[in-house]
């Protein structure tokens, strides 16, 4: 079983649209089987927790091209999705971390990876579209009835997909802007995920 692969059963599973027009949805995973919905607090009381409550870690993954080629025509590079990455975070409060700096995990510090994917097309227009997804996700081993022996899975706690199109000079701006919108809806789910600070 892949949880990465269950498109409609992982929350966040947002849409984002590159430069005019934006539209989302969100759903909600529990575990790797059971399904719950709720507002933000009300979990508590459920005796659930959010998907991203009391995660100590953020890596940040290096993105990752489906067709390098056509990113490379549409001039996208990884030093662009780093960057955008990097300033959508900048002074925000989410633990993050860069693949390339990231320690060895640490007992007791839960670490989940936010995985930047883009697949590119362009036409003899010199037009350019990115199909871009942002995922926060870990793997871990699960016993599924009938079988006895773990299984290793992938988890995905949270996801966003986008678009961006434009011409061929413009396309690593365009791209870049939804990657820090997606960042950006990202950091706000994150905080909403934490525990309230306690009364004092």
């Amino acid at each position: 079983m892949n949880v990465r692969n269950a498109h409609s059963a992982t929350k966040g599973n947002n849409v984002l649209k590159g430069g005019d027009s934006m539209h989302n949805f969100r759903g909600f995973l529990l575990g790797a089987l059971s399904w719950a919905f709720f507002l933000p607090g009300s979990s508590y009381a459920q005796g659930f927790a959010p998907e991203m409550y009391g995660v100590g870690e953020v890596v940040i993954e290096y993105p990752r091209f489906e067709d390098p080629e056509a990113a490379s025509v549409c001039h996208l590079s990884r030093d662009d999705v780093d960057a955008a990455l990097n300033a959508a975070f900048s002074g925000s409060s989410v633990p993050v971390t860069p693949v390339a700096k990231a320690k060895p995990l640490v007992m007791g510090v839960a670490r989940i990876h936010l995985i930047p994917e883009l697949s590119s097309h362009s036409d003899e227009n010199l037009g350019c579209v990115s199909w871009i997804s942002l995922s926060a996700e870990s793997r871990t081993d699960v016993i599924i009835p009938p079988i006895s022996a773990p299984r290793s899975v992938t988890i995905v706690y949270w996801r966003m997909h986008g678009k961006a199109f434009s011409n061929q000079s413009v396309h690593p701006q365009k791209a870049s802007e939804v990657l820090r919108q997606m960042a950006q809806r990202f950091i706000q789910q994150y905080k909403i995920d934490q525990p309230s600070a306690p009364k004092q």
